[in-house]
């Protein structure tokens, strides 16, 4: 008989305790209800799934297909759009179940001398911020995104302690793919790659790297503009409304960011506020 230790008790407490959070409402869950962006995911894995839906494709905003992939293996599996949308909120479950390990092996490496069942319990009360359950009870790109936050962020803890050269690879290919799974966590690889600096400059490691991660973060980005131009032209139909989803860094978008940052600066400094309290 295999008998389970404190600690995986623990752990599988808060797997359920995920799981019944993000299933109270299960039986309801059977459709698309944010329309634009889920839709969006959705039609991409779709059509690369064989499936035509180009004509509704064509009135949908650009969405990344970084999200679309996980969609694919559960569409060729189940006959049903409902069953689809079921088995992605239990993707979305399983994302933040690991989401948890990672989260806690966070809290194990920085508070050593903290019990384990504390950052246990501190892992999965961050884990369950009620914005998390509500997310994964929809079918879009955001628990995945909370998951390769907490992987980056868990490499780079590690990495701090003892350098690896496959964890800095491994978050280097963490940050480029959390790129391609919203742009809008472009903020997340920007202080990823600081973190990767000062990582490489107090284990004394040639800051020549920083340069080469730099390139490859930059050949990534053009890769991915590549594989959106065929996207948009392929899937979307290259319709007027692909457009407005549409952002990189050209100087078109940064303008726009900064224009509105000084506009709104009282906004901007509440929130750094709020999020260093």
């Amino acid at each position: 008989m295999v008998r389970l230790g404190k600690q995986s008790v623990q752990h599988f407490a808060a797997f359920f305790l995920i799981g019944l959070l993000c299933c109270i409402h299960f039986d309801k869950l059977n459709y698309i209800v944010v329309i634009n962006d889920e839709f969006g995911y959705w039609g991409t894995a779709v059509s690369i799934a064989g499936y035509d839906w180009k004509e509704l494709l064509n009135e949908t905003p650009y969405y990344s297909w970084g999200y679309s992939i996980w969609l694919i293996p559960i569409i060729l599996l189940f006959r049903t759009p409902e069953l689809w949308y079921k088995a992605a909120i239990v993707l979305n479950i399983v994302f933040l179940c690991v989401s948890y390990c990672f989260c806690y092996r966070v809290g194990r490496i920085l508070f050593a001398n903290v019990s384990s069942g504390l950052v246990a319990i501190v892992s999965l009360i961050t884990i369950i911020y009620p914005a998390n359950i509500v997310y994964a009870q929809e079918a879009w790109s955001e628990t995945l995104s909370c998951m390769l936050m907490w992987g980056i962020t868990y490499f780079i803890v590690r990495m701090d302690e003892k350098f690896s050269w496959k964890l800095f690879f491994g978050t280097i290919f963490l940050l480029g793919y959390m790129y391609v799974v919203h742009n809008r966590n472009i903020g997340i690889v920007a202080v990823g790659f600081l973190c990767l600096f000062a990582i490489l400059h107090k284990h004394g490691k040639s800051l020549l790297w920083v340069a080469l991660v730099a390139v490859f973060l930059g050949v990534c980005y053009f890769l991915y503009e590549g594989a959106k131009r065929l996207q948009v032209a392929n899937l979307l139909g290259d319709s007027s409304i692909s457009s407005i989803n549409s952002v990189g860094l050209d100087w078109e978008t940064i303008s726009g960011y900064l224009l509105r940052l000084t506009d709104h600066i009282g906004l901007f400094m509440g929130s750094l506020g709020g999020k260093f309290i």
